[in-house]
């Protein structure tokens, strides 16, 4: 049981955590872009933000100075503190991940603080007695900040325990953690003075989302997809009380968020505040909930109220309150362009095909695949890019996902929990290939340019000796099924090759561990990270050719001609974006510092793709040995990556919230189509483009 956890009677302050990490990439945002003046993409940057909820003025206090996202932000003693994350450009970056720390001290400005002894990113952190607490999921160690000495060091104690954690701010010293299992949600608290871990009751019903601590109590907003309350943790009591329901409005917004939900208790107003997104026009809304009085609040949705709308702000990556003001990172709208010719860019999320007027009908009309979230369940759904024709492809009560295209766009294979489906892009046809009765798991279908066979990734079930993953083929008709690799290595990912001749994939191992100071999988011989390599084989599994060497997670792809590959190396000294010929015989490097899917040209010379410096992020063509790169968009925060170059010269730009268009020669940037809300998977593109019937 926990013991008291009476309020000091002083100030406290918790940090806003972020409901999930964002990821290695960076997100993508449509409003943000805009055409500049000589018809090239621009966008905008992250910026630091003041709002005075007692005046209602908001005042922009700069960009943050280190790229970087998933990072976390604190107050304490007088300043905000922003720790680790990952970078955009790699600047100091270990494993796509800072160590680094700077620090805001209102009316002075920024500060750079000693760097934490290990990098990470989506981490919590507490402040207690001058000092900031920062955990990772990974590897539950405290990580220490002085803020007096500029120090850091390394506790003994980890988190523990199972289920996943989420901050909840700190009350009478003790640090409050909210761990979410199938069996609920419990409250553990931490002190640091003693290094000893307590357990409070279990608070049952919904998903806790974000939480914070004021005044000596803890607030939580737990939710699911159609409701949401507010909730009250009394350590006195050791009770969980419901003070009112979330109003639509703010649960959905929240959740809409690409940084995830933030609350944010503050004192000096005696209020919570929670931000979320106006599902309209995408400009950020700050909610507040008043305190005081009853614990149990108000029935219904009474006590939220809108605090302010930021119709110039859209998609916050973090808020916490300072001194009575609520300070929040988010990205600044830019005004649209005046030039009727470049309205589109900026154009409301309702696509209308006057927008498109100047776009090619195969660009218009090309289909992709992607997986949205339907109730429960993903499905899979089919596209034009100018959105007007969808068509939901799988029903099930399962997970669908992976989806894979036919050479000739006829088709699609997916994974539906763990194994292997095919359909006609008409609904009709569906056939499940692979069974779980052999207690496998499948994954990764990918079609031959015949359409006879499909090669897959599985683990398990299939031959006794199979402990790991291997790659596979199986007919169409669900026959002749042959093993391709034999290893003690993971071979995940395959990917036929156009001409129907190779098939390449990827390999991990050996088998790892997990290393308890790192978090990382690791060789349980030499203590390294495992060399993840590139390898292509002929289709019947012969042939087997090395093509690269520590690749880690990074994609790849053939040229249209079968000649050649690209791939990306995502982290270390060699990260960039390569080529290698078909035979291994000649690598060039194409750039130092890419992020995202590149594509081929239709004829195989040229490959186009999203770089970044320091200046910040372009879109770049160069030929196929490395020669002849030039930026076909200006440099900025560019937030697309190009996934295909279509045989008219368009490259198609996808952002995880829209789809975007761009000539070879850098004209004609165009904005095809928004989606509801962030994408969690790849779009994939028809091999073919046609139009819909």
């Amino acid at each position: 049981m926990l013991e008291s956890f009476a309020g000091c009677g002083r100030r406290l302050i918790a940090p806003v955590v972020m409901a999930a990490a964002v990821g290695l990439s960076p997100p993508a945002h449509s409003e943000s872009t805009i055409v500049g003046q000589d018809g090239r993409i621009q966008l905008g940057g992250f910026s630091l933000m003041a709002y005075n909820p007692r005046t209602g003025e908001l005042s922009d206090l700069g960009r943050i100075p280190t790229s970087r996202q998933s990072f976390t932000m604190i107050a304490a003693e007088g300043q905000l503190f922003f720790i680790g994350g990952r970078a955009y450009h790699g600047e100091k970056a270990t494993f796509g991940e800072l160590t680094t720390v700077d620090a805001y001290r209102p009316g002075q400005g920024w500060i750079e603080k000693q760097d934490m002894p290990s990098p990470g990113a989506g981490l919590m952190a507490e402040a207690v007695d001058g000092k900031v607490y920062v955990v990772a999921h990974r590897d539950s160690q405290f990580r220490v900040y002085d803020i007096e000495e500029d120090s850091w060091t390394t506790l003994s104690e980890r988190m523990g325990g199972g289920g996943r954690a989420i901050s909840c701010g700190v009350v009478d010293g003790r640090m409050l953690f909210l761990y979410s299992n199938p069996g609920g949600t419990e409250v553990r608290a931490f002190d640091p003075a003693t290094g000893e871990w307590t357990t409070g009751p279990k608070m049952r019903g919904l998903r806790p989302l974000v939480a914070d601590a004021v005044s000596g109590r803890a607030y939580v907003i737990q939710a699911d997809q159609d409701n949401a309350q507010l909730l009250v943790y009394s350590p006195d009591e050791e009770t969980w009380t419901v003070l009112a329901n979330v109003p639509g409005e703010l649960r959905h917004g929240a959740v809409l968020n690409p940084g995830g939900a933030f609350l944010a208790g503050d004192t000096a107003t005696g209020a919570l505040y929670a931000m979320s997104i106006d599902t309209t026009d995408l400009h950020l809304v700050l909610w507040r909930y008043a305190l005081g009085g009853d614990p149990a609040g108000a029935a219904g949705e009474a006590g939220w109220a809108k605090a302010a709308d930021f119709n110039g702000l859209m998609h916050c990556w973090a808020m916490c309150a300072l001194d009575g003001r609520i300070y929040l990172v988010a990205e600044k709208r830019r005004t649209p362009p005046t030039d009727a010719s470049q309205a589109a860019v900026c154009a409301a999320p309702e696509v209308t095909p006057e927008s498109l007027a100047g776009i090619d009908d195969s660009v218009r009309k090309t289909l992709f695949a992607y997986v949205a979230t339907v109730g429960q369940n993903e499905e899979i759904y089919i596209s034009t890019l100018d959105n007007s024709w969808t068509k939901r492809l799988t029903r099930s009560e399962e997970q669908d996902s992976s989806p894979a295209w036919s050479f000739d766009g006829k088709k699609v294979a997916f994974v539906r929990s763990a194994d292997i489906y095919t359909i006609r892009i008409d609904e009709s046809g569906l056939k499940r290939l692979t069974a779980d009765e052999h207690h496998n798991a499948d994954g990764s279908p990918t079609w031959s340019p015949d359409g006879k066979s499909i090669a897959f990734t599985s683990r398990g079930g299939w031959s006794e000796d199979h402990k790991n993953w291997e790659i596979y083929r199986i007919n169409v008709d669900g026959s002749g099924l042959m093993r391709l690799t034999y290893s003690d290595r993971n071979n995940v990912d395959p990917l036929w090759s156009p001409d129907g001749t190779m098939i390449a994939f990827r390999s991990m191992g050996p088998p790892t561990v997990v290393d308890p100071r790192t978090g990382h999988h690791v060789d349980p011989e030499t203590g390294h990270r495992p060399s993840t390599r590139l390898y292509s084989m002929w289709e019947d599994g012969t042939g087997l050719i090395e093509l690269a060497d520590n690749i880690a997670y990074g994609p790849f792809l053939w040229s249209p001609d079968s000649s050649k590959m690209a791939y990306v190396i995502g982290e270390g000294e060699s990260k960039g974006l390569y080529v290698v010929s078909a035979d291994a015989a000649s690598t060039s490097k194409i750039a130092a510092n890419t992020y995202g899917i590149p594509a081929w040209s239709p004829d195989s010379r040229q490959i186009a793709f999203a770089s970044y410096d320091r200046t910040g992020m372009q879109i770049r063509t160069a030929n196929s040995d490395g020669s002849g790169s030039k930026a076909i968009t200006t440099a900025g925060r560019i937030l697309e990556a190009p996934v295909q170059w279509l045989p008219d010269g368009t490259i198609v730009l996808v952002g995880r919230t829209y789809i975007g268009a761009v000539n070879a020669d850098g004209t004609g940037a165009t904005k095809l189509r928004d989606f509801p809300k962030r994408l969690s998977h790849p779009i994939v593109f028809s091999p073919v483009s046609e139009a819909a019937e």
